[in-house]
């Protein structure tokens, strides 16, 4: 008679444990599907911001109407807001916005052997429409100068275009 009883315990306790993995699995996965949906934001918010700054790398002329007054530290424009971002930053690609920074002339940096180069920072902030991912891409790029420059140092011969690259966030 005890023993009747025994097979439907065992059954359902093993019940009990099988429906813990199952809720645990499920859980897992819920995550796991969080995570590649960030990821996925992030690659496209990556890709924003580079096909942005290549786009204002290339569009810049030594002119630089858009350049801002003054440069930025690197933890300035992380700290600097969305609405400072809207003002200053120009929008040429979706949900990404550029801001320019003259960095100055360089006349040792000869780009055709006579021109000194005049060099450009772009910083590029790529949000997502609800500002919980951001990321910051940098380049810093030559351009020749309309004149030639006196040099009191070594020349050196550089390309123009891109210098560097850096992520900032």
């Amino acid at each position: 008679m005890k023993t009747r009883g025994f097979v439907l315990v065992t059954v359902l306790i093993f019940l009990f444990i099988f429906t813990l993995f199952a809720l645990s699995a499920v859980e897992s996965n819920q995550i796991d599907i969080k995570l590649v949906a960030n990821e996925k934001t992030h690659q496209q918010l990556s890709e924003n911001a580079e096909a942005g700054l290549k786009l204002a790398e290339s569009s810049l002329d030594d002119n630089c109407k858009a350049c801002l007054a003054k440069t930025l530290t690197r933890n300035a424009l992380l700290n600097m807001s969305d609405p400072w971002w809207q003002l200053n930053g120009q929008q040429l690609v979706d949900n990404t916005r550029i801001i320019i920074e003259n960095l100055g002339l360089d006349p040792c940096a000869r780009i055709n052997k006579k021109t000194a180069s005049n060099y450009y920072r772009i910083t590029a902030k790529a949000s997502d429409n609800e500002q919980y991912q951001t990321v910051l891409l940098q380049s810093t790029i030559a351009l020749p100068h309309k004149t030639t420059q006196v040099c009191d140092g070594t020349i050196r011969k550089i390309q123009a275009g891109r210098q560097s690259w850096r992520w900032l966030s």
